[in-house]
């Protein structure tokens, strides 16, 4: 019994191994969550590309403006995504955090944005009205 119950705990060793290493690489290549927007910083209502990598594969990922679910995304087979959302044109100036949130393990991660709203021209427009469309008081 004792030479059995040798053999087959080393056979159980063996499997964790082989299956631990089969999982490294996976765990290597999809790494830590990481998020990256384009462009960073701009006026209420600008559209921007929100990119994400290392995501689980195939799982659904929420993603908010504060804290307004603004789309859904699906992380392909390598654990990315990419998707456009707009700023809302209520957002006041200053930082905001957009998040993408993995809906399984509600774990996820988040970058700035920073709305600006600028005045280009004296009067914010060419005849000098100084109406100011992206700004919400």
């Amino acid at each position: 019994m004792t030479h059995t119950f040798a053999c087959l705990n080393q056979i159980g060793r063996r499997a964790f191994v082989l299956c631990a290493a089969a999982c490294l690489p996976t765990a290597a290549a999809f790494g830590v969550p990481a998020l990256r927007l384009s462009p960073a910083s701009g006026p209420p209502t600008t559209r921007i590309t929100v990119s994400g990598k290392g995501f689980p594969a195939g799982s659904g990922i929420d993603l908010f403006f504060d804290t307004g679910d603004r789309a859904l995304a699906i992380a392909n087979s390598k654990g990315a995504f990419s998707v456009a959302v707009r700023i809302p044109t209520a957002a006041q100036p200053g930082a905001h955090w957009v998040t993408a949130l993995i809906r399984a393990s509600q774990t996820g991660v988040q970058k700035p944005f920073v709305v600006e709203t600028n005045w280009v021209e004296h009067g914010f427009t060419p005849e000098g009205k100084r109406s100011n469309p992206t700004r919400i008081l």
